[in-house]
């Protein structure tokens, strides 16, 4: 009795041990910086093949495809603005999409069971933004891609997410997030990122008048597209896109004759020979960025919002001298860092084209004066005598 007594005794001991040992692990979490809480803190909740918090899915490159770059039928998916828009190639990516829903249905609906973790849904410690997981889509009943916009609010289950196969977010349980295995990953993202070509807002940003007729006639339609240039970088295909494949009328043009955009210049052979061959792009083309738009860091607050934000981005403190902006509202945060990180490639960029101009002006007034000592040489004067003279 005595020893069994004894035996007792130690099993209680033990139970209190790893109580003991379980709540010093929940308190070190707890007392962790969330910028510490890296992937390996939490690895004993993730299957080995799962991604990982460091994982991207990068848009696939434009054109890998095969497809021509003219008369190619599209269907825009998601609409920012007629600058920033999310289209699939109907044919080809459609093709993708649906072996991959149904790859994705078949692991989660037989294989998931099966699997440590993968059938529970995603810990809040991964529920981190920029996360990938699965998210399931209540809508169809499938499984799509997608990644973690935000860490929900207290007391509060809902979560924002991108799918990034079709370029568009929303805002669903934690409870529909479960990891995702690496091999899902190695798709790039199938939603391609679109802007309309040869027109520009009329003021400085998209009127909401514009953005309401412009997404009732294009959104969810069959269209055809005319790639007219390529950011192989950002993956952007400025387009004309039509109703019909000989592209007469454009949509592009149809905008501008119903006074919702105006025609630019900008893609003229006169214009970009002026610029050294580029095309110069328009602040509102390049921001938001899609990176911004695609994290979740670009608040969706409106009119006024689009007012201030073309206070920030056309003060010539920010495209000309590069000064990052000064957010006060706490809450912007992350879009005041995104624009610090964006100005740094832009300012790469600028800078090498502001040495080209320096240059090509430099060469022309050099040709000028020649041209002109040329002149005055035929009538007899050597020099030509400087403002002093």
């Amino acid at each position: 009795m005595q020893e069994n007594h004894e035996m007792d005794e130690n099993n209680e001991d033990d139970s209190s041990r790893r109580m003991n040992a379980f709540m010093k692990r929940v308190e070190s979490y707890a007392a962790i910086p969330s910028y510490a809480l890296t992937d390996d803190v939490f690895s004993a909740d993730r299957p080995r093949d799962a991604a990982n918090l460091s994982t991207k899915i990068l848009p696939i490159k434009l054109f890998d495809t095969g497809e021509a770059k003219e008369g190619i039928k599209i269907i825009i998916t998601e609409i920012y603005t007629p600058f920033q828009f999310w289209f699939r190639f109907e044919n080809f990516i459609d093709d993708v999409i649906y072996k991959l829903e149904g790859d994705l249905h078949d692991f989660y609906n037989q294989s998931s069971i099966y699997l440590k973790n993968y059938d529970n849904q995603v810990p809040n410690c991964f529920i981190k933004p920029g996360y990938i997981c699965a998210c399931y889509y209540d809508v169809n009943m499938s499984w799509r891609r997608a990644r973690i916009l935000s860490e929900p609010v207290a007391d509060n289950d809902i979560v924002s997410v991108f799918y990034i196969d079709y370029g568009a977010g929303g805002d669903v349980s934690r409870t529909k997030l479960r990891f995702l295995p690496k091999r899902f990953t190695d798709l790039g993202a199938l939603a391609l990122r679109g802007c309309l070509s040869h027109i520009h807002p009329l003021g400085p940003h998209w009127p909401e008048s514009s953005l309401a007729k412009f997404r009732h006639h294009v959104l969810n339609k069959e269209l055809y597209s005319h790639v007219v240039e390529m950011d192989q970088d950002e993956g952007i295909a400025f387009m004309r896109i039509s109703y019909k494949r000989n592209m007469s009328p454009s949509i592009n043009k149809q905008m501008v004759v119903a006074h919702l955009a105006g025609e630019s210049e900008h893609y003229s052979k006169r214009m970009m020979e002026f610029h050294c061959g580029r095309r110069i792009r328009y602040m509102r083309e390049r921001l938001p960025s899609f990176d911004m738009l695609e994290s979740g860091c670009y608040p969706m607050w409106g009119e006024d919002f689009e007012q201030k934000f073309d206070d920030i981005i056309c003060d010539p403190a920010f495209y000309v001298n590069y000064q990052p902006p000064k957010i006060k509202n706490p809450f912007l945060w992350r879009l005041e860092k995104a624009l610090e990180l964006w100005l740094v490639k832009y300012k790469e960029e600028e800078e090498v084209w502001r040495k080209l101009y320096k240059e090509a002006n430099e060469k022309l007034v050099k040709e000028n004066e020649e041209k002109v000592q040329k002149i005055l040489s035929a009538y007899g004067v050597d020099k030509v005598k400087d403002n002093k003279g």
